[in-house]
């Protein structure tokens, strides 16, 4: 003890003793015991409470975390202890100035920034960014937008504004292709969906739209896939902006590749209880000998699929192998995943509230226990449609609970 006091009765620095007492100022439209609770400060109206600078730490995280408030504070005084808080503000309305390129509803599809919600700066930020990221990659690489926020009387309310100044749009003044042997450039150019601008005509095509120019090197590579190339590959693409002309080069670089013809072919199943020897020849139709055309293969993995949901596989996966010959061939290989064959389980109509199921069910070529037959389901549609008994036919398929091979229908 010093002078008669024990250390045990002093209190700590990091707390002291307040009085019960919570005064909550500066709430508006959210009550001061609701803004209590969310403090989770508990205080007995008969004696002191000691808080700790942790304590009152937590409770402005957690008024923080409601996420109600822009701005908390808590501090001590004689009677107790202060909750300072500044009320988040509703967003009451979004407005865009300027805007001409953009539709008003896909704008508010791309931002965070919502009506009837708190408003966020970062979110205001965040979308300014986004926005203008969106105008750029349309081709208006001059647009600029300015947020600002307008705060009502009251201060519980605002209204987001964007001002956006578009400019404008640059355009395609040349496409160039460059490694193309076996097809000139007018033959490339001609498949392109995008067009220089023409000096007689600013016409709508020649408008720089990023997404477009990438997407145009699939439209090069389907093209020489479907030609006997199947080893094409785009090198990169080059957009070069002229500012002072507020025009775009494109430029493509591909490395063409060696031409191939089809060589053999084969089939792996690996799907159990399918019987492939039915599959018919005609249905796979890269022929050896014929110039490589990636369709043909994209058509039999659709003529092997067709034929293992005809036999109830209707989970099942078709994937092709290329396997390169140094003659300039190209074996292709049709694997078929494993798969669970799917049985038909139940039948349910529903919907005819005047005419039977037994009429109904006169016009269904399948039954349950049936192995589930795609085609089949389709015909029995049109079948009752062609009844005209009803406005619309709709059916529903979906794995019976608890199964994995039992379809309802």
């Amino acid at each position: 003890t010093i002078n008669n006091t024990s250390f045990a009765e002093i209190p700590p620095i990091t707390a002291i003793e307040s009085k019960s007492n919570i005064e909550v100022l500066g709430n508006k439209s959210i009550e001061a015991n609701t803004i209590k609770l969310y403090s989770d400060l508990t205080t007995n109206s008969d004696s002191t409470k000691v808080f700790s600078d942790s304590t009152l730490s937590n409770a402005i995280k957690k008024i923080y975390k409601t996420g109600f408030f822009s701005d908390v504070k808590i501090t001590r005084n004689d009677s107790g202890i202060t909750i300072f808080v500044i009320e988040t503000p509703v967003i009451k309305k979004i407005q865009f100035n300027g805007r001409k390129a953009i539709g008003k509803d896909k704008i508010l599809e791309e931002i965070s920034t919502k009506e009837k919600r708190f408003f966020s700066k970062n979110d205001l930020l965040n979308d300014t960014k986004r926005l203008t990221m969106i105008y750029q990659k349309m081709g208006y690489l001059n647009a600029k937008i300015k947020p600002m926020v307008e705060f009502l009387e009251d201060g519980t309310r605002v209204i987001i504004i964007f001002d956006i100044q578009e400019g404008k749009k640059s355009q395609i003044e040349k496409i160039s292709i460059e490694g193309n042997e076996k097809f000139n450039d007018s033959q490339l150019k001609e498949i392109l969906h995008i067009r220089p601008r023409s000096i007689f005509k600013l016409n709508i095509g020649a408008s720089f739209d990023n997404e477009s120019v990438q997407n145009e090197q699939e439209v090069l590579k389907r093209f020489y896939l479907t030609k006997g190339y199947p080893q094409f590959q785009n090198i990169h693409v080059l957009s070069t902006y002229y500012n002072n002309k507020n025009l775009f080069a494109i430029q493509y670089f591909i490395n063409e590749g060696e031409k191939f013809h089809f060589g053999k072919h084969k089939i792996e199943n690996f799907v159990e209880d399918l019987d492939i020897s039915h599959f018919k020849e005609s249905e796979i139709l890269n022929k050896e000998g014929e110039t490589f055309n990636i369709e043909k293969i994209e058509k039999t993995i659709g003529n092997l699929q067709q034929y293992l949901q005809k036999n109830g596989f209707i989970f099942a996966q078709v994937e092709h192998k290329d396997e390169p010959t140094p003659e300039k061939t190209v074996d292709i290989t049709y694997v078929l995943k494993n798969s669970r064959r799917i049985y038909l389980q139940q039948i349910n109509i529903v919907g005819n509230n005047k005419t039977s199921d037994q009429v109904i069910r006169r016009e269904i070529l399948v039954k349950e226990g049936d192995v589930y037959d795609i085609s089949k389901v389709q015909r029995l549609m049109q079948r009752i449609r062609n009844l005209q008994y009803f406005d619309d036919v709709q059916i529903e398929e979906k794995l019976i609970d608890g199964t994995q091979d039992r379809m309802s229908v």
